[in-house]
C-alpha cells in the first residue's frame, strides 16, 4: 500500500490476516487511472490519477 494511506487501515488488514507492505506516496507500481462522472442533472465530472501523465477531461455532449 502507499503510505499516504492512514495507518488505522494498514493495520486494520494486517489484524485480518493480510500481508501489508507500505511503499512510497503515488508509487508507480500501484494502478492507474482516469474517470469521468456524468450526474443526474447532465453535469460531467473527471479525475485524473497523479501517478501518471493521462487526464480526464470532461466535455459536455453535442446538443
Amino acid at each position: 500500500m502507499e503510505s499516504q494511506i492512514p495507518e488505522r487501515a494498514v493495520e486494520g488488514l494486517r489484524e485480518k490476516g493480510h500481508l501489508v507492505t507500505v511503499g512510497n506516496p503515488f508509487d508507480s507500481k500501484v494502478g492507474n487511472g482516469q474517470a469521468i462522472l456524468r450526474n443526474a442533472k447532465g453535469v460531467h465530472f473527471a479525475g485524473s490519477d497523479p501517478r501518471k501523465d493521462g487526464a480526464a477531461v470532461p466535455a459536455n455532449p453535442a446538443p
